[in-house]
């Protein structure tokens, strides 16, 4: 039992920080966009 939520635990903590990652990138992204739009 103990297994089994440390594995939840774990793949939930991975996924947060993939979105966390993917969710940086996309700001970063976007900060671009608008900086290279701004410029124009």
């Amino acid at each position: 039992m103990a297994r089994v939520s440390e594995l939840l635990a774990t793949s939930r903590w991975a996924s947060l920080s993939d979105h966390t990652r993917t969710g940086a990138l996309a700001d970063a992204h976007y900060k671009a966009r608008l900086a290279t739009k701004h410029e124009h």
